[in-house]
């Protein structure tokens, strides 16, 4: 199974992935001084391997260069070469073949998405739900419900999909109040989600 090199969040609370004890939060993620992080990127000491390089063309000072050149250095991104494309809009053929990548499905599992067409933020929340559940895994999270504007008339399925992608971290809103859920996913964010994916299934555990 694919695994992520990068150190994985801590997160607080349990809930399996079925849970339904849920408490309402606002949206607003806690601030860290920027003197008090340190940066994944800083060499252990002066002996460290050089960097890899990528081999996109297009992707320097781009806001998810960081979370496209660590998924490119676990072999990620295959079947790409040149120009990553970070503005491209992701089809249900390259968001299943990457989902397969991490979890390694045994068989052919229903995503609900359709192959040929662009997949929706709340397409990707309840693709991302199913890949867990298909693995037959439970996941420790904090137990908040998150309020977008955006997202009061849900159906159940897309509700659940919301709060297991917000809870572990995998999915935020995309504008301040706002998870446009309808929005498609592009190739930059698709790589930060595929990132905070591997980062959970490290944390997850067989469902008994």
């Amino acid at each position: 199974m694919l695994k992520n090199k990068l150190i994985g969040i801590t997160l607080s609370g349990a809930i399996l992935l079925m849970g339904s004890s849920i408490a309402f939060a606002d949206t607003v993620d806690v601030n860290i001084p920027s003197d008090e992080i340190i940066p994944i990127s800083v060499p252990v000491n002066e002996d460290s391997s050089k960097a890899f390089e990528t081999k996109f063309t297009d992707i320097e000072g781009h806001w998810a260069y960081d979370e496209i050149v660590s998924l490119e250095e676990m072999g990620m991104w295959g079947d790409l070469s040149g120009e990553f494309s970070p503005q491209e809009m992701v089809t249900g053929t390259e968001f299943y073949a990457y989902l397969d990548k991490i979890f390694e499905f045994e068989a052919e599992v229903d995503l609900g998405f359709e192959l040929e067409e662009e997949v929706s933020r709340m397409e990707a929340a309840k693709a991302i739900k199913k890949s867990f559940e298909a693995k037959k895994l439970s996941v420790i999270m904090t137990q908040m419900f998150p309020i977008y504007e955006d997202t009061k008339n849900l159906a159940q399925e897309e509700t659940s999909a919301l709060s297991f992608v917000f809870n572990t971290g995998i999915m935020k809103g995309r504008t301040e109040g706002k998870f446009c859920p309808d929005d498609s996913i592009k190739r930059a964010e698709l790589g930060v989600i595929l990132n905070r994916t591997l980062t959970t299934l490290e944390n997850a555990s067989p469902i008994e």
